[in-house]
């Protein structure tokens, strides 16, 4: 559904109660600077939340340490089994 900047601004203070609410580490201060504008609100709020990508990037990164830590696990069991 789009919406234009006018009805955004007419609306903006129950708008902004609801995008604060929704992500709340934004501030309203903050949000009162975006003056509802839909470009600046998604900054912040990828400002204060990680990105998809950065999601990926630091799950991958999570997934790998447990893989490690496992695949060092069995190869130091198995290696044992061999003395």
């Amino acid at each position: 559904m789009s919406v234009n900047q006018e009805s955004v601004t007419a609306k903006w203070p129950e708008i902004k109660a609801e995008v604060a609410k929704t992500w709340n580490k934004v501030t309203m201060p903050e949000l009162d600077q975006t003056k509802g504008e839909r470009g600046s609100i998604a900054a912040l709020v990828q400002k204060h939340y990680s990105t998809e990508s950065d999601f990926q990037k630091k799950y991958d990164e999570i997934l790998g340490k447990f893989t490690t830590a496992k695949d060092a696990s069995h190869q130091s069991a198995s290696e044992s089994k061999k003395n």
